[in-house]
């Protein structure tokens, strides 16, 4: 079993390390490099079940976390402050960008229905062609969205 000393100087680790990351993510972000987070994706799902772990074990063990020096716990906790708002942070930009991108894409569904008005034929049961009401304008299109942003 690992020391309490070791979990802390490991948690401290994993913190700053994510930090970091996000720190870079977010400017990808603003800056709209979206290839540069594909990088990022496996180190992030790393250190965040890192994380886990280590909150865990440390949750588990509550009576010698009580026994950390006041100055290595402030010092813990405002490295999580810190995670916090850059996570906070993170998930707004990702959620305005995942939702630019489906805008985007709505119009683009749009704009290719509106194309297509006319342009395709429809068959009838038996076979025969059925250009009544073109319904085939009304079919959406597949489109599919790349879920890592």
């Amino acid at each position: 079993m690992m020391d309490m000393e070791q979990r802390i100087d490991d948690l401290v680790l994993i913190c700053t390390k994510m930090n970091a990351l996000l720190v870079r993510e977010n400017d990808a972000l603003h800056r709209r490099k979206y290839d540069a987070i594909q990088d990022m994706i496996e180190t992030k799902l790393a250190l965040g079940h890192a994380y886990a772990k280590r909150m865990e074990g440390l949750i588990q063990d509550k009576e010698n976390l009580d026994k950390i020096a006041p100055e290595v716990r402030e010092g813990l906790l405002n490295l999580g402050k810190d995670l916090n708002k850059l996570m906070d942070e993170n998930a707004t930009l990702l959620s305005g960008s995942i939702e630019a991108n489906r805008r985007v894409l709505d119009v683009v569904a749009k704009a290719v229905q509106e194309q297509r008005k006319g342009d395709a034929k429809t068959y009838s049961g038996n076979g025969k062609e059925n250009n009544a009401g073109n319904a085939s304008s009304s079919i959406p299109v597949p489109i599919s969205v790349d879920q890592n942003l």
